[in-house]
Order: structure tokens, then C-alpha cells, then sequence
């Protein structure tokens, strides 16, 4: 079963068919109106459009429990970059761990883990440094090892001490990817601005490999995020990249005229440089602030409601564009969540993300007419213009009982190297008849841009939380199979578990 689309379709607009065919936005509504759901676009076993193979599923590395930290950040937090590369035959890992005896904030601190023909191993944990987030890895196709750190400047403070922060000092660590074991080289950015870092970065790290070069994007104050480029000669570039305006500042998040753009994906391509991440806004359209009881995070949780993107075509000679609202839920209440991005060789820019509807109690109490619905939305852009968007998936009060879940970080792309493009989600049944349903998919979408019908991926614990690939974004190069790394709880401990996945032709043996 294939569902077609327009080439340009956007949300606002009433729902298209094209050639005569169902787009995949009215295929849902349409199965909604005839009282179907979602669950009737997923494939049988026997009919799929594709087959996924499970090669391995095991725990990488265990984790410390949020409570052990306590400083708001935990090893998948950072889901706009990667925890994990793929080195030829071998992968690594940059895991979480709390430094024991040390109070919040910066009371953790980076290991890091190596995959081989024997299975995992640790290779090597940060005895010196202090951090409060994870430190995500990026690779290069000659096989560079490289991670971002942030190590903080301020003392220790003892378990019994009051909760502190401090500044920190962002840089780069190389391994030696043959030998991780050994002490990495300390790559320092030269920053010409001097910016006042802190160990609140909401960074995002990213790589080129082919080029084997490296882009760092570190949050400054309440308005910016500061950029480190590293070219493939070991010459530095930094610079500033101002955040867009926002809500009246007596009612943003940081009391600023700005909005941060947080948790982002960035794609560096040569010296091209793609910034996509969500901002949280506290008014949206119809709050009245004076009636502080219906908005903040304290009172209904996440307020990330507008998907920006911004880009240069050369990082080191071109300033970033003005800003580009992708999407937003400021008619509904709802959040927004930045799933993953793939630049293409033709320079489109494919996006997944996640629409999550009103806060359930908030909508009861005082907005009862909006419809709590789900979305897995997808959208194209080139040249900083938005070429296409529209709904993958969808489900909830008015489209099925049968819906997409995940925030932040999900969906997730696997892109082959004949470029096939996978999406990976998530699919829960809210009724009895579609519990059994409930589990990890993928949907390819064609060359014609048109949408497979989703497939169970056959893990034996299907993802209920955060993951990451081994991401071209991080410099990996594409592979037939992606890696996963899960945020995962085995026997009531916090784990990290890696799954390997394969795609096959409908019907392959192969497959089984």
C-alpha cells in the first residue's frame, strides 16, 4: 500500500489530493470519517512494502538514575546531536555518569564505550573534568574520534552543599579512534568574542565527513548561541548567531526579547551550515496573560511552540539567514518537537518532527472546543526556502485511535547509500482494539515523495523513549543498516541498548 502526495502541500491549507489520488493528510481523515483509523494504513506482515530485519539488540552501557545527578540533563537530553558513531566495523559511545560525592549542577562526566568483534567494552572515563550534559561524539570518514566537552571552571561542591552552576570552558576532545583507550588530544576554540560560557549550553555538534571538518553551537547568555567552526586544516572560526525575537519579555521564558532555539539539529555540508531547533513561548494565541493560571511551565510542562531554521551557505564568509518559522502550535496549545534532518546531495533539506497536543487537564479546564490530536509531520526545504510540509501521520480525538508519539527527537531518518529514505517512529493504540498495535514502525518515503504504510520493526522491546542513529549528521557515513542507541530501564536500572536494523524487498527471505 503506497499513499501519494503533492510536492507542495503545507498544513495550513485545506487537505489535497493529487492525480487523482489520496494524499496521506486526507487517507487519514478520509479513514477517520468511515470511522478506520491509522491502524488500517499499517501494512500486514503478508502485504508490506518492505521488511526490517533485527540483527542485534543488547545494553551498551548502564546508566546512572536521574535522581543520582539531579541536575536536569541525563545522557539522551541532548537530542539534536549524537551519543553515538560508526568507525568502520566499530562503534563508540559517549555514555552519562555521576561523579560521586558532588552536588548538582556539574556533577557528571563523560565514558566512553567501544563496540568490536568481541561486543562492548569500556575504554576510557574523564578523571579530571566536571560537566552537567552529555558529551556527544562526532567522526569523520578517515575516522576521526571527536567529542564536545564542556568542562566547568567553578570548584566542587560536596553532596551537602546548595545547588550550583558556574562558568565552563566548551572545547573538543580527539581520540584515537585504533586506540580509544589512550588520552585524547585537547582542541581548544579560539574565540575571538569572548563569550561568558556557562554549564547550561543546549549545544549542538555536528560534522562534515567528507571534508572532516567540525561545528560547535554553544548558547551565550539569554539572546545568542556562540559557533566554533574547525576546518579540515585546524583553523579556527567563530562567531555569534543571534536567536529570533520572540514574546513580550515579561512572559518569555528568559525574561528576553529573543526565543532560544533549543536542542538543534545542525547539518554542516562543505562550509553550508543548517540550524533547525524549537523555542519555547509561554502566550500563545489565546492566552490572556493576566490569567497566569493558564500558562507556564510550572503549571501544564513543555512550551516548545515554534520550529525555526536558519542557514549560511559558507560559514566562514556568508552571515545566517533571518530566521524561518518551519511550524508552530500557537492556535492550539500544543507543542512542537525537532525530530532529525538529512541534507540530500541535490541541497534539499528533509525534515521529521512531532506535533503533541494541549496539555489534557488545561485543555479540559479552559480551552474544552480544541481536539486533542497527534502529528508525525515532514517537510522539505532548499535555498532557506520551505518547498513542501504535511502530515506523515496522525491520530487522536478527531484522527484515530491509533497515533504517533515521541517529543524531542523523534521521528528519526535512516538514509541508505543508494539514498532511500526510512523514517523510524513510534505508534500507540489507545483503545483495546489497537493496544496490540502499539510498537516501533518504519515508513519510507519515495523518490516521488510518496509514503509507504508503516511497518513493525520486530524489536523485542520496542522503543517507548529517546534514541539516536549513528546520524550523517555526526559525520557518520550512510549504511544499509542503522545503528540504534535506546534510552531504555532493564530489571528497574536505567540503560543504554543498541539495536541493529536491516531493510529488505518486500518478501525476502533474507527478512526472516
Amino acid at each position: 500500500m503506497k499513499l501519494s502526495s503533492p510536492r507542495r502541500y503545507f498544513l495550513q491549507m485545506p487537505l489535497p489530493t493529487a492525480n487523482g489520488r489520496i494524499s496521506p493528510g486526507r487517507a487519514l481523515l478520509f479513514c477517520c470519517i468511515l470511522g478506520l483509523s491509522l491502524a488500517a494504513l499499517a501494512a500486514p506482515a503478508d502485504a508490506a512494502p518492505f521488511a526490517v530485519k533485527v540483527e542485534v539488540e543488547e545494553i551498551a552501557c548502564e546508566l546512572p538514575a536521574y535522581e543520582v545527578t539531579n541536575n536536569g540533563s541525563g545522557m539522551f537530553w541532548s537530542s539534536g546531536s549524537a551519543q553515538m558513531v560508526r568507525i568502520g566495523d566499530r562503534l563508540f559511545v559517549s555514555a552519562f555518569e555521576a561523579v560521586p560525592g558532588l552536588a548538582p549542577l556539574n556533577n557528571a562526566r563523560w565514558a566512553l564505550y567501544e563496540r568490536g568483534p568481541e561486543g562492548w567494552k569500556f575504554c576510557q572515563r574523564d578523571e579530571k573534568d566536571r560537566t552537567r550534559e552529555p558529551c556527544s561524539l562526532a567522526t569523520s570518514f578517515d575516522g576521526r574520534l571527536v567529542m564536545s566537552v564542556n568542562p566547568t571552571l567553578a570548584p566542587p561542591v560536596p553532596a551537602s552543599g546548595k545547588t550550583a552552576g558556574g562558568p565552563a570552558r566548551p572545547e573538543f576532545l580527539e581520540f584515537d579512534s585504533t586506540h580509544p583507550e589512550q588520552a585524547p588530544r585537547h582542541l581548544v576554540p579560539k574565540w575571538k568574542e569572548n563569550p561568558p560560557f556557562t554549564e547550561h549550553t543546549y549545544r549542538a555538534f555536528s560534522a562534515d565527513g567528507n571534508s572532516g571538518q567540525f561545528i560547535l553551537f554553544n548558547k551565550v547568555g539569554t539572546s545568542q548561541t556562540a559557533w566554533a567552526f574547525l576546518d579540515r586544516e585546524g583553523a579556527w572560526k567563530t562567531g555569534m548567531l543571534t536567536w529570533p525575537k520572540g514574546e513580550d519579555p515579561k512572559y518569555s521564558v528568559w525574561h528576553d526579547e529573543y526565543t532560544a532555539v533549543n536542542y538543534a539539529n545542525v547539518i554542516l555540508s562543505d562550509r553550508q551550515v543548517h540550524y533547525i531547533g524549537q523555542s519555547p513561548i509561554n502566550i500563545w494565541n489565546r492566552i490572556d496573560p493576566a490569567k497566569t493560571e493558564t500558562w507556564g511551565r510550572n503549571n501544564w510542562g513543555w512550551r516548545m511552540r515554534k520550529l525555526h531554521y536558519a542557514w549560511t551557505p559558507d560559514i566562514k564568509t556568508k552571515p545566517f539567514s533571518e530566521w524561518i518559522l518551519v511550524d508552530d502550535t500557537m492556535d492550539d496549545g500544543g507543542t512542537v518537537g525537532m525530530g532529525d534532518s538529512w541534507l540530500a546531495p541535490d541541497g534539499r533539506l528533509h525534515l521529521v518532527w512531532q506535533k503533541e497536543p494541549i496539555h489534557p487537564r488545561l485543555r479540559d479546564t479552559y480551552f474544552p472546543d480544541i481536539k486533542r490530536d497527534w502529528r508525525m509531520c515532514y517537510g522539505v526545504l532548499k535555498d532557506g526556502n520551505v518547498l513542501e510540509k504535511r502530515v506523515l501521520l496522525a491520530g487522536g480525538e478527531t484522527m484515530g485511535p491509533l497515533r504517533p508519539t515521541g517529543y524531542i527527537g523523534h521521528p528519526r531518518f535512516h538514509v541508505t547509500p543508494d539514498h532511500t529514505m526510512y523514517v523510524l517512529c513510534n505508534l500507540v493504540g489507545t483503545t483495546p482494539e489497537t493496544k496490540s498495535q502499539t510498537g516501533t514502525y518504519a515508513l519510507r518515503i519515495e523518490p516521488d515523495g510518496s509514503v509507504s504504510a508503516p511497518v513493525r520493526i520486530p524489536l523485542s522491546r520496542p522503543i517507548t523513549s529517546s534514541f539516536f542513529t549513528a546520524t550523517p549528521r555526526a559525520g557518520n557515513r550512510l549504511t544499509e543498516a542503522a545503528d540504534l542507541l535506546i534510552a531504555d530501564t532493564v530489571d528497574g536500572k536505567p540503560v543504554a541498548r543498541y539495536a541493529r536494523i536491516r531493510f529488505y524487498p518486500a518478501g525476502s527471505s533474507a527478512a526472516r
